[in-house]
């Protein structure tokens, strides 16, 4: 004996079809919450990303520009081993390399001279290293020197380079310009640039001369 199902009647169809079709519309809210989600996780993914690389860069760059700096103090100590008396009394300021822009600008921002005999420059690449070329100038190196005492110099040494998306030179100048008006300025153009000073006292041979 063969025991047949009732077919379902027409209510019960409609009911069946209305159910299918809540479970595939809840499904698909799902999948579309999830892919909401996962878009705005991968924004601030990208996002910490971007800033993790802009903190790195701008730390490498400090890091940098302090190595710049302080290479320049160590020249001008050893500027100032030849700063000596001669045997007449008198100061040999005026023969140093670097140190003798004391006597022809006191107390002024200067770009010190190149040195192409050493290469020794102003400018540096963007590993530090000095360059005599202005395309690859990524640091500019500045010097401020006053005399305090007959034996003993100041000397302010300033380093910089220019800030992403800061607008480019101040005036249109060239990174390392020599032009006073650029090197009077430049030190207030915290939007264009950033800078690492350090100061340092330079003083006299006396143990030799």
């Amino acid at each position: 004996m063969t025991i047949r199902k009732a077919k379902p009647s027409l209510v019960q169809r409609v009911a069946a079809r209305a159910r299918r079709r809540l479970v595939v519309g809840a499904t698909v809210m799902e999948v579309v919450a999830s892919m909401g989600v996962l878009g705005v996780g991968a924004t601030g993914v990208v996002a910490m990303q971007k800033t993790t690389l802009i903190a790195n860069m701008r730390a490498r760059n400090l890091a940098v520009a302090s190595n710049v700096a302080s290479t320049w103090i160590g020249r001008l100590r050893s500027d100032a081993n030849a700063w000596v008396r001669s045997p007449t009394g008198l100061s040999t300021l005026n023969t140093t390399k670097w140190l003798k822009l004391v006597l022809v600008a006191p107390d002024k921002w200067v770009r010190p001279d190149f040195d192409k005999l050493g290469q020794q420059s102003p400018m540096a690449d963007v590993r530090g290293v000095d360059t005599l070329t202005t395309t690859n100038a990524a640091f500019c190196t500045n010097l401020r020197l006053t005399q305090v005492l007959p034996n003993l110099v100041r000397a302010e040494v300033r380093v910089f380079w220019l800030r992403n998306q800061g607008g480019g030179t101040l005036g249109g100048k060239t990174l390392c310009s020599s032009d006073g008006g650029y090197l009077s300025n430049v030190g207030q153009a915290t939007a264009n640039y950033h800078f690492v000073y350090v100061t340092s006292a330079m003083i006299r041979n006396d143990t030799t001369g």
